[in-house]
């Protein structure tokens, strides 16, 4: 039967334009998230609630002080906010520090710094408010969020759940003692400070409350928790804050823990909320040193376990940094709520990152108590200042500062634990024992990384000097330790009835294949499946390889239209990464019936690409035979298809004889899935080509 279509327009469109994306598998390359001139310092980092990232930083490009700048990358790893970010705060020669950022929940986040603006003063707080293109909606100078005398700073930022963010700080303002600090609070809204320019007191406990941390409550409000010296010795408490502002533990929150030795001072909290608990960890000093210990509060501030959980407790040297995370494990009997992760850095003699499961009953640990920490990188040379992100259930990713290659050389590695407790980096390919690099770069340094998490990883963000001044550089890895597939290209051409699909990447890390979809460009449909690497083998992909590789496809929708076609990679364990989609206008139609099309390429190798149309729903069987129509592979392809058009794939590797290049003949049939009959099969073979 020939081959015949049903003509709409007697021209076609070509849709063609490169799409890059701007996510790297190179850790020597990376994403620039700032390189202006001038320095670029104490970046902070919030998702953007759709798998991309907002960073802020403190900037000095302009040499008149320093400023806050923000920038905005997408899923993709594009920059959204200009080439070098968006301008926060520029007022005349003073200077805007440690900037805090919060996301908003709509694209967009809040920003809180510290400012002399107002030299009588000292120290004050001023925030803005970007919205997800990065504009601002305060006043361009800012909002005051605690304005008083002598100095307000070391705050804490935490989005509310609901659109709003809560700011919590040290404040030197009592005219009774200005060296011993309460704790103030303030709400911002899209409106502004909600409580004012100068802050609501929350926390006035006698002598000194300091380090506060915050945390959402699920409710609208949140959790703080801070240090104070109003105890002997330096002890932990908290309190939850309502949306309005109330206190709701008490007139000056709870007691969360408090050392039975004088000189046993506790520090450095870490809190997260966890469904309706909250996960609070801490340092004590002692007489071996610094500890670690952990405890959950419920909703009403009881303590699920009536002694904290000895993280770290008798081991030599400081354990400091605690990072803690819910190990997402079902508890029962008297303990019906999860288990902690707990990520540290361990410093005897040498540092390295490790990490502590504690149980639900919050006494027995993984690895058991008084043995070793579990290590999730512990390389001669160092690793400090861990951050973690949760990416899965009771899977963790953590990313540190690595001088595995000398101080000098400092860069970023990260690696992926879970509950077992077991490392899942490095990868094929990588030549880390422990971890898996992100960033590497010879004679430079990085520092103060951070994590954001995505669906299928993290984003890392850290500050970089490779370029001779402290920039801001990014980078995706996906829960596998993989770094993206780096897209070079991507175009979608019509001819007739057939849209052509060239790809080409430039580099693949752990990359399993190629996804094709489809959707009507009117964005009113959503994006179907069209071929998969799972069915096509030309679709299989190449990773770990940073050379140039080209992919090919062909697709025949079944009415005229404008389309869009995007190109999905799929990791060795199941992460997606979509790519930028690409539109074509398909004027022609294949008509109902049943024909095969030419293979595609042609000449081909080992895999090759065959499209063809069904009037009805058959069980396709393709055959290869050489010139004297012998038969040298049956079947190529054994498989169902619905009745319309369609493009399979083969793989001539996968045969049990290898096929000598030539001239070859291939047929294709059409059968009866119920009856096995024979519904069609062409007339005349296709003529293919290969060469090997």
């Amino acid at each position: 039967m020939k081959l015949r279509y049903f003509f709409i327009l007697a021209f076609s469109v070509v849709c063609s334009r490169s799409a890059v994306a701007q996510w790297h598998s190179d850790s020597t390359t990376n994403t620039p998230v700032c390189t202006a001139s001038g320095i670029q310092d104490a970046a902070q980092s919030c998702s953007d609630g759709a798998n991309g990232v907002i960073v802020a930083w403190e900037d000095h490009r302009s040499g008149n002080g320093w400023d806050i700048w923000a920038q905005r990358l997408d899923a993709n790893g594009n920059p959204m906010w200009g080439q070098n970010g968006a301008p926060v705060c520029r007022v005349g020669n003073s200077d805007q520090r440690y900037p805090l950022i919060a996301s908003d929940g709509s694209g967009g986040a809040y920003i809180v710094w510290e400012d002399n603006r107002t030299t009588a003063n000292g120290i004050d707080l001023y925030g803005q408010h970007l919205s997800s293109s990065g504009a601002r909606t305060y006043d361009t100078s800012g909002v005051a969020v605690a304005v008083a005398v002598r100095d307000q700073n070391n705050a804490a930022i935490t989005s509310d759940g609901f659109g709003n963010a809560f700011v919590a700080w040290e404040d030197n303002r009592s005219t009774s003692s200005p060296t011993r600090p309460d704790i103030y609070m303030n709400k911002l809204t899209s409106s502004g400070a909600a409580w004012g320019s100068s802050g609501a007191l929350k926390i006035n406990q006698s002598s000194q409350q300091r380090g506060p941390r915050l945390c959402e409550d699920g409710s609208g409000g949140c959790v703080l928790a801070w240090q104070t010296s109003s105890t002997i010795p330096q002890s932990i408490w908290a309190s939850r804050i309502s949306s309005g502002g109330s206190i709701l533990w008490g007139t000056q929150g709870c007691n969360v823990y408090i050392g039975s030795v004088s000189t046993n001072l506790s520090r450095n909290i870490d809190l997260r909320r966890d469904g309706s608990e909250f996960m609070i960890a801490w340092e004590e000093t002692t007489s071996a040193g610094q500890e670690i210990r952990a405890n959950r509060l419920q909703m009403d501030s009881t303590k699920d376990w009536y002694s904290p959980a000895d993280i770290t407790w008798g081991f030599a040297g400081d354990q400091i940094n605690p990072k803690v995370f819910s190990d997402d494990s079902a508890g029962s009997g008297t303990f019906t709520n999860p288990g902690l992760l707990v990520l540290f850095e361990n410093y005897t003699g040498g540092t390295s990152v490790e990490m502590v499961r504690v149980l639900p009953n919050g006494a027995d640990l993984v690895p058991r108590a008084g043995t070793n920490f579990f290590d999730v990188c512990a390389v001669t040379g160092g690793q400090a200042t861990p951050v973690g992100a949760k990416v899965g259930s009771g899977i963790l990713m953590a990313a540190w500062e690595d001088a595995r290659n000398g101080a000098n050389d400092s860069a970023i590695y990260a690696q992926c634990v879970d509950i077992a407790p077991r490392r899942y980096f490095p990868i094929a390919g990588t030549s880390s024992l422990w971890g898996q690099p992100i960033r590497t770069s010879t004679s430079t340094e990085s520092r103060n990384v951070s994590l954001v998490p995505t669906t299928n990883g993290a984003i890392a963000v850290w500050e970089d000097n490779r370029n001779g001044n402290w920039d801001i550089y990014a980078q995706l890895v996906f829960k596998n330790g993989t770094l993206p597939v780096e897209m070079a290209s991507f175009n979608a051409t019509a001819h007739g009835p057939k849209v052509d699909l060239n790809w080409q990447t430039a580099s693949e890390q752990s990359n399993a294949g190629f996804v094709i979809e489809r959707r009507l460009a009117d964005q009113s449909s959503s994006f179907e499946s069209v071929q998969s690497f799972e069915s096509n083998p030309a679709l299989h992909g190449h990773g770990p390889t940073s050379v140039t590789h080209y992919y090919s496809a062909v697709d025949y929708p079944k009415s005229a239209g404008t389309y869009e076609y995007r190109i999905i990679d799929v990791a060795l364990d199941g992460s997606r990464t979509e790519h930028p989609s690409e539109r074509v206008e398909v004027s022609q139609v294949m008509a109902n019936g049943f024909a095969v099309m030419q293979n595609q390429p042609n000449p081909m190798t080992d895999h090759a690409t065959i499209s063809f149309t069904l009037e009805r729903a058959s069980m396709v069987d393709l055959t290869l035979m050489d010139v004297l129509g012998r038969v040298v592979a049956q079947p190529l392809v054994h498989q169902f298809f619905a009745a319309g058009g369609h493009a399979t794939g083969f793989d001539l590797t996968q045969l049990n004889r290898k096929i000598a290049s030539g001239t070859y003949l291939y047929r294709l049939t059409a059968s009866d899935p119920s009856t096995g009959s024979i519904l069609w099969q062409n007339d005349r073979a296709m003529t293919m080509q290969i060469v090997k």
